[in-house]
């Protein structure tokens, strides 16, 4: 991404929304051959995890104000409506969020701006509807503790089998 790009996300208010699950999920060969992702193609997303070169760009676009936003592809090969924290945790290692809280940001205020959705969601506040889930731990020392939820409240109503 050149800088001259950068500049006209920035002048057009353009975001960018990443969705790098299926690059990490299918990296993990104990993942991807459940999928029956060919080898040639996990190898392929081995390199392209390992190569923090490749997004120099977008890192650069973040630190310059481009909004990044969350996104997942839910639905590829490895990639269920589940699969969060292996995200998150891809933006924070190279460095297009600075840390688990900026991290958490872009999949909820965040997310929620780029939708032009933000006066109702991405917030807890009075009037704002409220999803979210309690999990075990702390997401801002681990992500991973997203995969641990053990309840999920919808419109402020607590979820039957969602958790334990």
């Amino acid at each position: 991404m050149t800088e001259e790009t950068i500049q006209l996300l920035l002048d057009r208010r353009i975001p960018i929304v990443t969705t790098f699950a299926p690059l990490v999920m299918q990296a993990q060969p104990e993942i991807a051959r459940q999928f029956n992702i060919p080898e040639w193609k996990i190898a392929e997303r081995q390199r392209a995890v390992a190569d923090p070169s490749r997004y120099a760009g977008l890192v650069r676009a973040a630190e310059m104000g481009v909004p990044i936003a969350f996104g997942t592809d839910a639905g590829s090969p490895a990639v269920g409506h589940d699969v969060v924290a292996p995200e998150l945790k891809f933006m924070v290692q190279i460095g297009v969020k600075r840390d688990n809280y900026d991290a958490l940001r872009s999949a909820t205020i965040v997310g929620a701006q780029v939708s032009k959705l933000d006066r109702r969601l991405g917030t807890l506040e009075v009037g704002k509807e409220a999803d979210l889930i309690v999990v075990e731990g702390n997401p801002l020392d681990d992500l991973d503790a997203l995969q641990r939820v053990r309840m999920t409240f919808i419109a402020g109503k607590k979820m039957i089998g969602v958790g334990d």
